[in-house]
């Protein structure tokens, strides 16, 4: 569920969540690696600047597929 939440604000550019969304990006805070990658990709989809540090420590998660995300997103801000 909260995978499907994070890729609909990306797929809707909602600029106002980016705040929520880099807080999802760290293990820290978010467990499930599924959600972390989806975190990053609408990162990526939003194109916010401020969100640069959080997607490039995204390059260092324990999970490939979120760092692959990363490479991609960090593409488009």
């Amino acid at each position: 569920m909260r995978r499907a939440a994070v890729l609909a604000i990306g797929t809707m550019r909602a600029a106002d969540a980016v705040d929520g969304l880099i807080a999802l990006t760290s293990r820290d805070n978010e467990l499930d690696p599924s959600v972390r990658k989806a975190a990053v990709w609408a990162l990526g989809q939003i194109a916010d600047p401020s969100a640069t540090d959080a997607v490039q420590g995204a390059l260092n998660d324990s999970d490939g597929f979120v760092r692959d995300a990363a490479r991609v997103a960090l593409a488009r801000l």
